[in-house]
């Protein structure tokens, strides 16, 4: 087994809701918040991880969703790029993300790098 970059893996998109335009409605408006909210109009209709990119208090913190929502500005949308090539078990990738948060956005050591 070889190890595949994570740009192979996943398409990247940035949400484009601000969160505090949750308003009531049917669809899912996936933010950095660990609670979700509500809209009345989504963008995607798909499984996808959500990941907090902007938001301090939650950097980094992952959700997974299937099925219609609209997601954050201060979110990423992830999808499988490839996946004849490279199948990919959202569900797996949702777990594995938030449990290497803290290495994840922890900024890199300058001593190191």
């Amino acid at each position: 087994m070889s190890l595949v970059r994570i740009d192979r893996l996943f398409n990247f998109e940035k949400g484009i809701l601000q969160s505090s335009k949750c308003v009531p409605g049917k669809y899912d408006f996936i933010t950095a918040s660990s609670e979700w909210k509500t809209h009345n109009e989504f963008t995607h209709n798909c499984e996808a991880l959500i990941f907090a990119a902007a938001a301090s208090g939650s950097l980094g913190r992952t959700h997974y969703v299937n099925g219609k929502f609209v997601s954050s500005d201060l979110c990423f949308i992830l999808t499988p790029k490839d996946p004849m090539n490279f199948p990919v078990d959202l569900k797996f990738y949702h777990v594995l993300f938030n449990d290497l948060k803290d290495e994840i956005v922890r900024p890199p050591d300058p001593v190191t790098n």
